[in-house]
C-alpha cells in the first residue's frame, strides 16, 4: 500500500440489517417546517428588523452622536466641566489642568526649535548642521527632564488633595505641558482665543 493513495475511495456499499433488528420511525408530524422566523416568533424571540428600519435608526444615531460631540467640543471650548467627557471630567485631572496651566512649562517651545533645527539640517555647512543637531538634542533632554519634574509636582499634589484617588494624571499633565496654549482642550482657565 502506499502513502500517498491516488485513487479516490468508493463509498462503502450499504449493509443489509435484518428485519427483527429495525427501528421504525414514527409517521412524519404532517405538517411544513416553519420559517425561521415563525419559528422565533413562537418562541417569544425578537424578529429581525426591516433593514429600511435599521438604516433609519443608524441614521438617528449618527446625527445623536454628532450632536453630542458637538456640545462637548462647545464644553471643552468654554470649560463646563458639567458637558465635558467623562475622561476630562474627572476631578483630579481639572487639578492637573490648573496645575499645568499656571505653571511655565518648556514643552510648547519644542516644536519651533524642532522646526528651526530641521531648516538648518538642510544648510550646507557642516558646522550649521552640527549645531541644529546639538540644539535639538538639547531641547529633547531638556523637555524630557521638566515633563519628568512636572510629572512628580503634578502626582505630588494630587495625591495631597485626593488621597485615595486612582486616576493617573502624570501622562495627562504631560500631554497638556507640550502644547501651546492656544491649542490645549479644554482650554486653559482664563485663555480667551
Amino acid at each position: 500500500m502506499s502513502l500517498l493513495p491516488l485513487k479516490k475511495r468508493s463509498a462503502p456499499e450499504p449493509v443489509e440489517v435484518p428485519e427483527d433488528e429495525r427501528i421504525d420511525k414514527p409517521a412524519g408530524k404532517n405538517r411544513p417546517t416553519p420559517k425561521r422566523n415563525e419559528a422565533r416568533a413562537a418562541r417569544g424571540q425578537v424578529t429581525r428588523t426591516p433593514v429600511s428600519t435599521t438604516k433609519d435608526s443608524r441614521a438617528n444615531t449618527r446625527d445623536e452622536r454628532r450632536i453630542q460631540a458637538a456640545e462637548q467640543r462647545q464644553a471643552m471650548l468654554t470649560g463646563d466641566i458639567a458637558k465635558m467627557p467623562a475622561y476630562h471630567r474627572a476631578p483630579e485631572r481639572v487639578y492637573a489642568r490648573e496645575l499645568v496651566d499656571n505653571r511655565r512649562n518648556i514643552g510648547p517651545l519644542f516644536l519651533p526649535v524642532a522646526v528651526l533645527c530641521l531648516f538648518l539640517s538642510q544648510v550646507r555647512v557642516p558646522a550649521i548642521q552640527l549645531a541644529g543637531a546639538l540644539a535639538l538634542y538639547l531641547m529633547m533632554t531638556i523637555l524630557i527632564i521638566d515633563s519628568f519634574l512636572l510629572g512628580r509636582y503634578v502626582n505630588k499634589r494630587v495625591a495631597e488633595k485626593f488621597p485615595k484617588s486612582r486616576v493617573p494624571v502624570r501622562m495627562y499633565s504631560f500631554q497638556r505641558s507640550i502644547m501651546p496654549k492656544r491649542w490645549r482642550m479644554p482650554r486653559a482657565v482664563g485663555y480667551t482665543r
